[in-house]
């Protein structure tokens, strides 16, 4: 397993300098600077560290500085009983150190060590120039740390996947972490107020030691080991994690616990945006009215949306409006020029967020019985941002649905499905839009399925016999085993049909007239079917129509018979036994 400090080596981190020691003048206790003593360190560029262990034997163990990796010097002897893990300085040039036995140490640049008091043990130490706060890491927890007291509050946790190496403000207090995921060391950028790691690239070193911000000239500066490579000092892109090399340490030298003096600049760029988390889509107003000029006045804003280093907008106001359809990082530039023509540059990177499509909700049926399907839908389903959407079905008996869709936001979904045996369901659906993001599961829509007979087959009742163009009324009736109610169904078997008739309720007779105008001889079926659609079988009756004469032959013997009342007994008697009344 890979230890940031091995047992056998002493593993260190560097800080950068341009002359030596010798030429500062400075003396013992030189705390709270003047800000000519603090500019002047700035200016000459050193770095400053703690010499953990040297193979050569050249340097004592204790405070260094160098203007490069090969040109070392030591500042005297101070020393503290566990070396120097973490260090940075203040705005006032206060340098502060902890060693990992948790000691809290201020340096002088005499190099005299004054222990404080204790501490956690920590891997990184920073200072915020703007809050006038410091902050620490260890494990995966950023800690703030009161350098008069030693006493520190856990700020957040970042959680178990991230292990912090070290932590360093940049001028603009921009958090930079260095993790540590239990296979490579890489670069991120860390909210200290929502606990968030935001991994920018890795760092492609074997072994990682310390790192520094140069908050000056704006360079992120590591220690570390490429693989089977002395140690040696790198610069690191802030926006890639990518390291350079700048040389190899003199000796092989361990140097840990580094930092860089700085000075204020009197032109400051900075902005902010709200909504401080936007949608695509979503229109953001850009303010720079926080950045400043202390000995003059701010004559142009310049903003790069796009990260191509051209400068899009141009305006002498400090506000602006700018919006992406689609959500992703964008790198974002200030730049603003003063009166004399001095400028100052600020980029962030704004996170444009996706937002999920708005939970669905179910409509539908809530009872129903086996083997027929039922037709289901989603309110007009929303995205926020206007993306089309993917739908999942959960039935509620085992059985769901792959991401079904694309839909169009705003569209009503529809769905039909049946269930093949009795049971209470509850039916789920959620969404998801075409950049992934899922809403959430739909409240339950629940489905109560019962078993279903359909209808017996129904009776029907009527003449068997009738002339063409005499309307017959025909009786029906059936019973639905589940007492629900039921349709009926008539062919009159001349190519005609009634459709559907009803509901009407179980059991209870029902009628229905017709006629039909040609002899021969009509099958009449019907059949029945229950509120679920269940289907009875068919049911017949055969009905016959004979020839319609074209004599009136009721009229002539009315006539016969009324003229004649006692004549033609036979033919009385014969019309008599045929049914007919002619008298």
């Amino acid at each position: 397993m890979i230890r940031r400090k091995s047992c056998t080596y002493l593993v260190v981190v560097l800080f950068v300098g341009i002359n030596l020691f010798s030429s500062l003048g400075l003396s013992h206790g030189s705390f709270n600077q003047s800000s000519e003593q603090i500019e002047s360190l700035a200016e000459r560029g050193y770095f400053y560290g703690y010499c953990a262990y040297d193979p050569s034997g050249q340097h004592l163990q204790g405070p260094v500085t160098f203007d490069t990796p090969y040109n070392i010097v030591s500042l005297g002897p101070g020393i503290c009983p566990n070396f120097l893990s973490c260090a940075d300085v203040d705005t006032m040039g206060n340098w502060y150190g902890i060693d990992y036995a948790g000691g809290l140490y201020l340096i002088e640049f005499d190099g005299t060590m004054t222990f404080i008091a204790p501490t956690i043990g920590m891997q990184g130490l920073s200072y915020n120039t703007e809050t006038d706060n410091w902050f620490g890491c260890s494990g995966s927890i950023l800690w703030s740390v009161d350098v008069t007291t030693g006493a520190s509050t856990i700020i957040c946790d970042f959680g178990p996947s991230l292990f912090l190496c070290d932590i360093a403000f940049d001028y603009d207090n921009t958090l930079y972490g260095i993790g540590y995921d239990g296979e490579e060391f890489f670069l991120c950028i860390l909210n200290y107020t929502t606990g968030e790691a935001t991994e920018i690239g890795p760092l492609n070193l074997y072994l990682f030691f310390d790192a520094a911000y140069d908050r000056n000239n704006g360079v992120l500066y590591i220690n570390g080991k490429g693989n089977n490579d002395p140690n040696a000092f790198y610069t690191c892109d802030i926006f890639t994690g990518e390291c350079i090399l700048v040389d190899y340490f003199e000796g092989d030298m361990d140097v840990d616990g580094i930092m860089v003096p700085y000075t204020l600049p009197f032109l400051i760029a900075e902005f902010a945006w709200t909504p401080t988390n936007p949608g695509a889509g979503e229109t953001i107003l850009f303010n720079a009215s926080m950045s400043y000029d202390s000995d003059g006045y701010i004559t142009l804003y310049e903003w790069d949306w796009d990260n191509d280093g051209v400068f899009e907008e141009s305006q002498s106001r400090p506000t602006t409006t700018y919006s992406w359809e689609n959500p992703g990082d964008y790198t974002v530039t200030l730049r603003i020029t003063d009166n004399i023509g001095d400028t100052a540059v600020k980029t962030k990177i704004l996170h444009i967020i996706n937002h999920p499509p708005l939970t669905p909700i179910i409509y539908g049926p809530t009872n129903g019985r086996v083997n027929i399907g039922y037709p289901f839908s989603l309110n007009p389903v929303t995205d926020p941002e206007g993306d089309s959407m993917y739908v999942k079905w959960e039935w509620g008996d085992g059985n769901n649905t792959e991401w079904l869709g694309p839909y169009a936001s705003g569209q009503t979904i529809s769905e039909t499905y049946g269930w093949t045996h009795p049971g209470v369901n509850e039916i789920r659906a959620k969404l998801k839009d075409a950049y992934g993001a899922e809403s959430n599961w739909s409240d339950p829509h629940v489905m109560t399925i019962v078993d279903n007979s359909p209808p017996d087959s129904p009776d029907i009742t009527g003449p068997v016999k009738g002339k063409p163009g005499t309307n017959y009324l025909y009786v029906f009736e059936t019973a639905d085993p589940e007492g629900d109610d039921v349709y009926y169904m008539i062919d009159w078997g001349d190519e005609t049909n009634s459709s559907w008739l009803g509901p009407y309720n179980s059991g209870v007779q029902k009628s229905a007239g017709h006629r039909w105008n040609q002899k021969g001889t009509y099958v009449i079926k019907i059949k029945a079917k229950d509120i679920w659609g269940s289907e009875s079988d068919w049911k017949t009756l055969s009905v016959t129509i004979p020839f319609s004469h074209g004599i009136p032959v009721s009229s002539f013997f009315d006539w016969l018979f009324t003229h004649f009342p006692h004549a033609f007994p036979i033919l009385r008697h014969l019309l008599s036994n045929s049914g007919k009344e002619y008298f």
